[in-house]
């Protein structure tokens, strides 16, 4: 009789600890909100997936076309069209960059209401989110994902900076310069520029991780601002 109310009580317990707010679940919420505060975020997201893989083949398709063309068939029109494979995939990357920005042309025209509405949108909607992670998890589980969150993106940045260093400092202009002279010198009737058709095409798929290692670096800030502001607010109100 003993054990089977013991074996009761631990399902219970098991019952409750599987349902109540854990850290998976924060985690979970974390990485939802962001989703759910751009309607829009999904088809982003698979646009930006189109566009990588669009311009990782293209870069493919041209280093064995540039090769062929270096080392066996000498033709001027392998060499053409893996100068517009490489075209497609420093087309890609643009758009890639500026995924946002037939809208921010839209909107310069009225930039600065627009810009502070924006902003006073997005502010309530994540101070609505801090406020509900405060009222649903403790404070020793918001502390401990901030601290957890901190230590990964201390982790992340020295493997990340090899990639994301040169972006930030001086952004895509080392890649158009290295485009201009790939194309001048190809299409200037000298001999095809092998070692710079390869830099250009290596550069633009490091710009295409330096970007995507740049969104996951700002996912993690974004979530660590919504984890300090619940902390903030549990602050205030003991106070």
């Amino acid at each position: 009789m003993i054990s089977i109310e013991a074996s009761a009580i631990d399902a219970a317990s098991a019952g409750q600890i599987a349902t109540s707010p854990n850290l998976v679940s924060l985690m979970d919420e974390l990485g939802i909100v962001w989703r759910d505060q751009r309607p829009e975020a999904a088809a982003v997201s698979r646009r930006t997936r189109l566009l990588s893989w669009t311009g990782g083949i293209s870069i493919g398709i041209g280093l064995v076309l540039i090769a062929i063309a270096q080392y066996w068939i000498h033709s001027r029109w392998l060499i053409y069209t893996a100068l517009g494979t490489l075209s497609v995939a420093f087309s890609c990357l643009l758009i890639f960059m500026m995924n946002d920005g037939r809208v921010m042309l839209r909107e310069l025209r009225t930039l600065d209401r627009d810009f502070f509405q924006s902003i006073g949108e997005y502010m309530q909607s994540r101070y609505v989110v801090c406020v509900h992670l405060r009222e649903t998890y403790t404070e020793d589980q918001i502390r401990f994902a901030h601290a957890y969150l901190t230590e990964t993106l201390a982790q992340l940045r020295p493997r990340i900076y090899t990639f994301v260093g040169p972006v930030e400092k001086v952004g895509i202009l080392p890649l158009i310069a290295s485009m201009v002279i790939t194309f001048t010198t190809t299409l200037g009737g000298k001999n095809l520029s092998f070692y710079w058709y390869i830099g250009a095409a290596l550069g633009i798929w490091c710009y295409f991780l330096a970007f995507r290692f740049l969104e996951m670096t700002y996912l993690l800030q974004r979530a660590m601002m919504l984890l300090s502001g619940a902390l903030m607010g549990g602050t205030t109100e003991r106070m």
